[in-house]
Order: C-alpha cells, then structure tokens, then sequence
C-alpha cells in the first residue's frame, strides 16, 4: 500500500469536521458529502446517527466554512421528525449558472424514512420521501423542505437520494445518484433529475434481469449529454456501469431508456461499498474514483483513468478501518475528499488533495493499473 502515497502528500491538509460530540446522543458520524459553491465556500454533510446501524434516529448536520476551511458554521439542515422520520443520503448538486433560479443555487437531497425500526428494502408504500432544500448564499441560509414522493414511479416503495454528489449536464439538466427499493425487498440504481424547463422526474435501471445495485455515483457521459451510472453491485468483486439515453428539454422519467456500459466488465474494484466519482476537465479529462482499495471496507483509496476504462490507484486517503464512505468534489482547481476516518465510525474528515491535481492528471497510469 505504501506505492499508493505520492509526491506532494506533506501539503496536503487534513480537518475533522464531524465529531463525536456535535450532537447530543448522536455520535456516529456517518455517509459523508462535501461540495465546493460558486463563492468557493465549503458545504460538508453528514448523518449523524443514535446508533451505527442504518435504523434509528437520524439528522442530517450540515458545515459550512467561508474562510477555504479553516473554520466551519454547523446546524440541523434535516431533522428527524414526526412527520417524515430519520433523514438519510445527504447529496448536493450545484446549479452553476442559474439555469434553475439563482446562479450557484445549491440543493440539498435526502431520503427520509418514517419507521425507525426498518432498513429501506422492508418498507411499506409511503413510510418514505424524498426531501430537498435550496441556497442562494452559498449554505448560509436554506428554504423550507420539498417533498418528492407523489412523483414515486407506482412499484417503488423507495426512490432516494444515494450518498454522492448529483451533477449537471451540458444543457443545465440537474442529476441526483439514486437509488431504489421494490416492493419484493429488492434494490436497484437510478436517478432523479430536472431538466432546466422541467419538474424532477424519476428513472430507473431496467434492462429485464436480476439485479444486484442499489446506491451509486454518477458522471456525465463524455458528450455531456446523458448520464453514467457506477452502481454498488452487493456480493459481486466488481462494480456495475450503465448509461442513459440523451436527457433533453421535455423529456419524462419513464422515458429514459437505459444500457449497459461498455467499461461495465472492467470496472474490476471492489464493489460492495458505496463510492464517489468526479472528473477533473480539460482536452483531456482525468477520471476521478474513491473507493475501499480492499474488502472488507479498507484502505480508502483514490483511484484515476484517462478513459474510466483502466483505473490506476493514486493515492491512500486513510489506512484506519472505517465503513469505506467517502465522496470527492473538484471545482476551480480545488479537489477535496470527505470520508468516514475512524474505526467507531464517529468521525470524518476533509482532506484538501489539490496539491496533487498535476499529479493525478499527468501520471494516470503505472504499473499497478487496474482493469485491461
């Protein structure tokens, strides 16, 4: 592992953000996020849980520094309530040029459940949402809660956000990552999104067999024009690609047609952990991915590729044992990644890995490439 660590390491900053004691008999930290606005303020989330399991009661805490992360503001973005319960999957997606209101508006998703007793696949018809709040500040200040699931598509008894960041395509479209439970308790990966003209709709990953996704990440195809779906494949030693058809003005959910990618057999890291995807633009774009570099969950690892077909370890996040959750935001030359960094799963923390930008895009390749 030690091959994982490169050059410029010793500039690299490390911050916890979120800790045991933010909140009072809350003290997992868990499922992560961070987003990069238009002002280059920092937005971090997390849940912050009453016990490690994905059941219980669950608030969504939100960071926000405005000074490039040496100092953040925390508060209740989600709360778990009466009404729509435990708050799960915070996912931010950025609307960069104001397509959709404001310039730099930043949403918030996340998926709420009502029965604290019941992970997400045992549900029943309406003991989910999902729920979003909007920023025109940059974090500062939030709208009230939207909810979505009289959208639902009729089989799903789920359809929430996935804990990574939603993107925006070439014509202002907004995707959230998503993912799905059925009423037969089984999982799958899709996506929410919003066309500049249009409402949030929903679409799903069906292709006619047996599936083993459920939450995933997310990157615009090369065209910018549709969606590449990375999903969490549970027992498999590799990961799922899909792509959607072209997402246009007008276009409804149930519209999307959707297809296996042709990276999909390649995709060779391990696969049952949730994982982040970003990419660092340019004639030449360098693919992002973090990840567990081994089961079970260990070794947090930054991944790179010039093509998403051959993936290259890059560079070790953390050597600690933890759940493997992590998320990766790029925006104007600055690259952070957030993850669960102890082993009580009680902490995460932000690294500042800009210093490694040059080194991520001009060496993408060496001798311990994965895939081909």
């Amino acid at each position: 592992m030690n091959s994982f660590n490169s050059q410029n390491v010793s500039q690299i900053t490390k911050n916890i953000i979120f800790k045991e004691d933010d909140l009072p008999n809350k003290k997992y930290s868990r499922i992560p996020t961070v987003i990069i606005a238009n002002n280059g303020s920092i937005l971090a989330a997390c849940e912050k849980r009453n016990q490690f399991e994905d059941k219980g009661d669950m608030d969504i805490l939100l960071a926000v520094s405005s000074n490039k992360g040496k100092s953040y503001h925390k508060e209740i973005l989600f709360q778990n309530d009466i009404k729509n319960g435990r708050k799960m999957n915070p996912s931010f997606v950025v609307d960069r040029f104001g397509y959709h209101g404001a310039v730099g508006r930043i949403y918030c998703f996340v998926l709420s459940v009502l029965n604290p007793n019941k992970y997400g696949n045992q549900l029943s018809k309406g003991e989910s949402n999902t729920l979003y709040k909007y920023s025109d500040d940059n974090g500062l200040t939030w709208s009230h809660e939207f909810e979505l699931n009289a959208k639902f598509p009729k089989n799903c008894i789920v359809f929430g956000s996935s804990p990574a960041n939603g993107i925006q395509l070439k014509n202002g479209t907004l995707v959230i990552p998503a993912f799905v439970a059925f009423e037969d308790n089984s999982y799958r990966s899709g996506i929410v999104f919003k066309t500049p003209k249009g409402d949030w709709e929903f679409s799903y990953i069906n292709l006619g067999y047996s599936y083993t996704d459920n939450e995933c990440t997310i990157l615009p195809s090369i065209d910018g024009n549709s969606v590449i779906v990375n999903s969490r494949a549970e027992s498999m030693p590799h990961r799922n690609i899909y792509q959607s058809s072209e997402i246009v003005e007008g276009v409804k959910g149930p519209s999307i047609t959707w297809t296996n990618h042709t990276s999909n057999a390649l995709f060779k890291v391990p696969g049952p952990c949730q994982a982040s995807l970003e990419v660092i633009p340019g004639n030449s774009p360098t693919y992002l991915f973090s990840n567990p570099a081994e089961n079970p969950r260990k070794y947090i690892c930054i991944w790179s590729s010039s093509d998403i077909y051959m993936w290259t370890p890059r560079y070790l996040v953390t050597r600690n044992l933890s759940a493997g959750y992590s998320v990766l935001t790029y925006y104007k030359n600055r690259l952070l990644v957030i993850y669960e960094s102890n082993s009580k799963v009680t902490e995460c923390e932000i690294q500042d890995i800009s210093p490694l930008l040059n080194y991520l895009k001009n060496n993408v390749y060496d001798n311990e490439g994965i895939g081909k």
